[in-house]
């Protein structure tokens, strides 16, 4: 089976826009649903992973998305500080 690139990228789009949209609302519960298959779809599409780091519950969650943020981008400031905070 062929994969068009293109009907790939515009599906993360649509699911990072929805999955930022429910985060933005409050509805965690499916901001994470929609969120955690753009990375899984994209491991290191950072705008994802820096939302979810949002609207996971756990802070070893949180982190875990911080820390996958930083092996995709190392000078992340955004990622940096809020992983410095978590771990104080």
């Amino acid at each position: 089976m062929i994969h068009d690139t293109a009907d790939s990228t515009t599906d993360i789009d649509e699911l990072l826009r929805a999955g930022i949209e429910a985060a933005e609302f409050g509805d965690h519960e499916r901001a994470r649903d929609l969120l955690a298959r753009v990375v899984a779809k994209d491991r290191r599409n950072v705008a994802a992973w820096l939302w979810l780091s949002e609207v996971v519950e756990v802070p070893d969650g949180k982190i875990h998305c911080l820390d996958r943020i930083l092996v995709v981008d190392p000078g992340n400031e955004e990622a940096s500080k809020r992983l410095a905070r978590l771990r104080e």
